[in-house]
C-alpha cells in the first residue's frame, strides 16, 4: 500500500526534474536568446520605472526593445541553422551569428525611427518572418518526417502558453490575496513586472526546453488521436460543405454576372490557407485514412476555380480604384495558395517544408524592394493619379494645374489618393510641387480636401424622420406594425410571413398561397437621396412625415411604410440599403 501511494509522488518528482533538465538543456542549446530576453526583461522594467521622468530617455529605449524583440526568434532560427545545416562548420556559423547582428542594426536603424505606418507594417512583418523561420531553419538539411516536427514546435508552444499562463494567474492572484488582506498597497505595475518574467524568462526557457533536437527523427511519434479526429472528421467535412458552397455562389456569380465585393474575396483566401494547412498535416496519416487521401487528392483540383474567382474579383476592385496595402496581400497571399495547391496537384511524394520556406519568400518580398506593397501601392496610385488629372486637363508639363470644373466623384478620388500618400509619405506623390502639404489643397488643386471615409470607394447617407410621435393616417388598414431590418426576423403580421433579405434590400410578403408582393428598399433609398440635397457621410437628412412615407398596392395587397430612419453606402454608381427601421400597415386585397 505505501509502495503504491509514493508511486504518483515518484512520478511527479520525475517530471518536475526533467522539466528542470530541460530548462538547464535550453540554456545550454539557446544561450544568446536568452541573454537577449534577459536583456529585455531589465530594460522593459527600467522604461516603466522612467517613463514618468524621463520621457525622452523611454522614446530611445522603445527602439532598443523593438530591436531586442526581432533578436529572439531571430537568435533561435541561427541556433538551428548552426545545430542543422551549419553543424561543425565554424567558420559558416560565425557568420551567420554576424548576418544576424547585421540585419537587427539595420532594423534598429530603418525599422525604429520613424515608426510611421510604413515602418510598422514592416516590422510586424520582418518579426513574421523570423518567427516563421524557427518552424523550418533546423531542418533544412534533414526533412524527414517535416510535419511531426511541425507538430512537436505548436504543442511546445501550446504547453509553454498553458503553464505560463498558470504560473501567472497563480502570482497575480497572491499579490491580490496579500494586498487587500494586509492593506499593502502593492503597485499594480508589478502586475507587469509578473507577466514580463512569465513570458520571457520562464516561458521562453521553457518553449525552448520543448523544441525538438536536430537528431530527433519521430520515427517512434504517435500522430494525435485528437489532431486526427478533428482534422479528418471535423475540419475536412466542414472544407468540403463551405467548398460546395462557394461552389453554389460562383454559379450564382455566372447566371448574375454580378461579381462579389471584397469580402467575399477574404472569405476565399482564409478558407483556401486554412486547408493547405490541413493538407499539410494530414500528410503524415495520408496512407493510413482514405478520408485524408481523398482530400489530398481531390481538393487541390477542386479549389482551383474558386482561387481564379477569387482573382477576378480583387482585379475588379483594383482596376476601378488601383492597388493598396491590403489588396496587394490578398493577391500576393492568394498567389501562395496557389502556388501550394499546385505543389499538392503535380507532386505526389510530398516535401512540406516547402509550404512555409515558400511562405517566408513572399513575405520577404512584400516588405523590401521593388516588388514590395508600398512600391506596388505606390506606382499604382500615383498612376491613377495622373489618369485622372488628365482627364480633367490639370496636369500641364507635368505638374498639376488648379481647376473649379472637376466633378465631384474626381475631387473625391483626387483627395482619397492625396490621404492615401499622406497617412504614408505625401513626398511619394508625383505631379505636385516637393514639401506640398494637404493645406494647400485648395490653393494648388483649385478645390478643398474632402476625402471620402467610411468604406473605401464609398459613401454612407443617413436618413431619418425626427419627430417619431407625430400622429400617422391608419384608416384603411388591418394590421400595423413597428420593427426594423437590423434584427430580423421580422415578425409575421397575422398570416403575412415577412422575409428581407440583407444581401438583395428587398422585403418580401407572403402567405400561404406564395408570394404577395416584393418590396426594394434600395428604390427607397435612391428616392430619399433624391428628396433631399444633404444626406451625404457625416451629414445626417431630416425629412418630413410625407418625404418618409411610401404605399405599395397590387391586386392581392395594400400597405404602406413610414420610414424613421434609413441608411445606406454608395458604392460606385450604385447606393444600397444598409439597414432600416420603419412601420408597416397592411390590408389584404379582397
Amino acid at each position: 500500500m505505501c509502495h503504491d501511494g509514493m508511486f504518483p509522488i515518484m512520478k511527479a518528482i520525475e517530471k518536475v526534474k526533467n522539466s528542470i533538465l530541460g530548462l538547464r538543456h535550453s540554456v545550454e542549446r539557446y544561450p544568446l536568446t536568452l541573454i537577449l530576453s534577459t536583456i529585455l526583461f531589465i530594460l522593459l522594467i527600467w522604461m516603466n520605472e522612467i517613463r514618468d521622468t524621463s520621457p525622452d530617455s523611454v522614446k530611445e529605449l522603445v527602439r532598443y526593445a523593438m530591436t531586442l524583440g526581432l533578436s529572439l526568434p531571430l537568435s533561435i532560427s541561427i541556433a538551428h541553422l548552426n545545430e542543422g545545416v551549419f553543424h561543425k562548420k565554424s567558420a559558416y556559423q560565425m557568420a551567420a551569428f554576424a548576418t544576424g547582428a547585421v540585419l537587427l542594426i539595420l532594423a534598429y536603424i530603418f525599422l525604429t525611427k520613424d515608426m510611421d505606418m510604413v515602418d510598422g507594417i514592416r516590422y510586424t512583418g520582418t518579426m513574421l518572418l523570423f518567427i516563421l523561420s524557427v518552424f523550418f531553419t533546423q531542418r533544412l538539411d534533414n526533412q524527414r518526417n517535416y510535419e511531426t516536427y511541425v507538430i512537436r514546435v505548436f504543442y511546445a508552444i501550446f504547453l509553454t502558453a498553458l503553464y505560463a499562463g498558470v504560473l501567472y494567474f497563480g502570482i497575480s492572484a497572491i499579490i491580490f490575496t496579500i494586498d487587500n488582506l494586509f492593506d499593502a498597497n502593492i503597485d499594480s505595475k508589478y502586475y507587469y513586472y509578473s507577466f514580463l518574467f512569465v513570458s520571457l524568462l520562464f516561458g521562453l526557457s521553457m518553449f525552448l526546453s520543448k523544441l525538438p533536437k536536430v537528431g530527433d527523427t519521430f520515427e517512434d511519434h504517435n500522430y494525435s488521436r485528437a489532431l486526427r479526429v478533428l482534422l479528418l472528421y471535423i475540419v475536412i467535412p466542414l472544407i468540403t460543405i463551405y467548398t460546395g458552397i462557394l461552389y453554389v455562389y460562383f454559379a450564382k456569380i455566372i447566371f448574375t454576372q454580378v461579381w462579389p465585393r471584397g469580402l467575399v474575396s477574404n472569405l476565399v483566401l482564409w478558407y483556401s490557407a486554412v486547408s493547405a494547412a490541413v493538407i499539410f498535416f494530414i500528410t503524415p496519416v495520408l496512407e493510413d485514412y482514405g478520408v485524408a487521401k481523398l482530400f489530398r487528392n481531390f481538393f487541390p483540383k477542386l479549389v482551383l476555380p474558386i482561387l481564379a474567382m477569387m482573382f477576378v474579383s480583387i482585379g475588379l476592385r483594383i482596376g476601378q480604384y488601383g492597388v493598396t496595402e491590403n489588396r496587394y496581400y490578398v493577391v500576393l497571399l492568394g498567389i501562395w495558395v496557389l502556388v501550394a495547391m499546385m505543389y499538392f496537384n503535380l507532386r505526389k511524394n510530398l516535401k512540406n517544408i516547402f509550404l512555409p520556406v515558400s511562405l517566408a519568400v513572399f513575405i520577404l518580398i512584400s516588405l523590401y524592394g521593388p516588388l514590395s506593397s508600398f512600391s506596388v501601392s505606390g506606382l499604382s496610385q500615383n498612376a491613377r493619379f495622373r489618369t485622372i488629372l488628365e482627364n480633367n486637363g490639370m496636369l500641364v508639363n507635368g505638374t498639376v494645374t488648379a481647376s473649379s470644373t472637376v466633378p465631384e466623384a474626381d475631387r473625391k478620388e483626387l483627395s482619397n489618393i492625396i490621404e492615401y500618400f499622406s497617412s504614408r509619405d505625401l513626398e511619394r506623390l508625383n505631379y505636385v510641387e516637393p514639401g506640398f502639404s494637404v493645406s494647400e489643397m485648395e490653393e494648388v488643386f483649385g478645390f478643398p480636401y474632402e476625402p471620402r471615409y467610411g468604406y473605401e470607394g464609398s459613401e454612407n447617407f443617413y436618413f431619418y424622420h425626427e419627430n417619431q410621435n407625430e400622429p400617422v393616417e391608419v384608416s384603411g388598414y388591418d394590421f400595423y406594425l413597428n420593427t426594423s431590418t437590423y434584427n430580423t426576423p421580422i415578425p409575421d403580421i397575422g398570416d403575412v410571413t415577412l422575409n428581407y433579405s440583407r444581401t438583395t434590400g428587398i422585403l418580401t410578403f407572403s402567405d400561404a398561397s406564395g408570394i404577395l408582393l416584393e418590396v426594394d428598399f434600395n428604390t427607397y433609398m435612391n428616392t430619399l437621396k433624391e428628396r433631399t440635397e444633404t444626406g451625404s457621410f457625416n451629414e445626417k437628412s431630416m425629412l418630413t412625415l410625407e418625404q418618409v412615407t411610401f404605399t405599395e398596392q397590387n391586386d392581392r395587397l395594400d400597405v404602406k411604410f413610414v420610414i424613421y430612419n434609413m441608411n445606406g453606402i454608395m458604392r460606385g454608381d450604385t447606393l444600397e440599403v444598409e439597414g432600416s427601421s420603419f412601420l408597416v400597415f397592411m390590408r389584404k386585397v379582397r
